[in-house]
């Protein structure tokens, strides 16, 4: 019989190349999503379509029976959304899981919030996810994750593409496909079973680096700009747009939170990431990524 995976944010960015390697691997895989249609329109006809949300005990009981894994990517744009989707929601789904029998769950978090600080929110939630999932008594993997190469699409705004604030650091920036594999082999390896592995993608670059690699192979129709962090926060402040607060927050603390974590275990477990970010946007270009 073929398992069954349930993937709850498998139209989110990172959610969705999961979905689609873990479908190719041959699971039967069975998305959970607030709009089955508009799902479907995304992913495709070859998944199974839950309707429901992850503040629904019982949506959730029933996407979770007869699955024998469960992948967790989950996030939020507001404060208020953050703590009750993705802590409050992952906290729920780990526990339904346990009830159902679920042999592993997976969940996607973030490298460097172990020293980070604390009073930044997608910290606290982080880690208090991680901790909910913990408390459950899943099997679990939590994948620790360093900046994604599809994040760069969000520095493109009409015809510049613009780094906020001073970002001097470099990060080993991760293809989606590269972590999608990882996912996939995770459930694979017993030996994974409740760990917490670092990610890391194979080449060290900072933010401006990686930036206008892009704009040379994907976007040469924009041009490289700087923006201050302080007017945004101004903005921010005056309309009290909590994903824009949240986001100055972060762009702000980022000089101060290296990259940390040993990938040598998950490259050993998982496989290493293997995609430079050369390769990825000639994969973009190409229509292939």
């Amino acid at each position: 019989m073929t398992d069954t995976v349930l993937v709850i944010g498998a139209t989110g960015m990172l959610g969705k190349p999961v979905a689609v390697r873990l479908l190719c691997d041959g699971y039967r895989v069975r998305v959970l999503c607030r709009a089955p249609d508009a799902a479907r329109a995304m992913l495709g006809d070859g998944f199974d379509y839950v309707a429901g949300d992850v503040r629904d005990p019982g949506a959730l009981r029933g996407a979770v029976e007869g699955c024998r894994f469960v992948h967790v990517n989950l996030k939020g744009t507001t404060p208020a959304e953050l703590r009750a989707v993705e802590v409050e929601g992952t906290g729920l789904t780990a526990r339904v899981a346990k009830a159902a029998g679920v042999e592993r769950l997976t969940y996607l978090s973030g490298a460097g919030i172990e020293t980070a600080s604390p009073r930044l929110l997608p910290v606290r939630i982080k880690q208090a996810a991680e901790a909910a999932i913990r408390a459950s008594g899943v099997p679990y993997t939590i994948l620790r994750a360093s900046h994604f190469m599809e994040s760069l699409d969000l520095f493109v705004r009409g015809r510049r593409a613009i780094i906020l604030g001073r970002q001097p650091l470099a990060y080993h920036y991760l293809a989606a496909d590269d972590y999608a594999g990882q996912v996939a082999a995770a459930f694979r390896c017993d030996q994974a079973t409740n760990l917490t592995l670092t990610l890391h993608g194979p080449q060290p670059l900072t933010m401006e680096q990686a930036l206008t690699t892009y704009v040379r192979l994907i976007r040469p129709d924009v041009t490289m700009g700087h923006m201050p962090l302080w007017p945004l926060r101004l903005i921010g402040g005056v309309t009290n747009n909590g994903g824009l607060k949240i986001a100055v927050a972060l762009f702000d603390a980022f000089p101060r939170i290296p990259e940390t974590g040993d990938t040598g275990l998950a490259d050993q477990l998982l496989g290493p990431a293997t995609t430079t970010i050369a390769e990825w946007c000639e994969r973009r270009r190409a229509g292939k990524g």
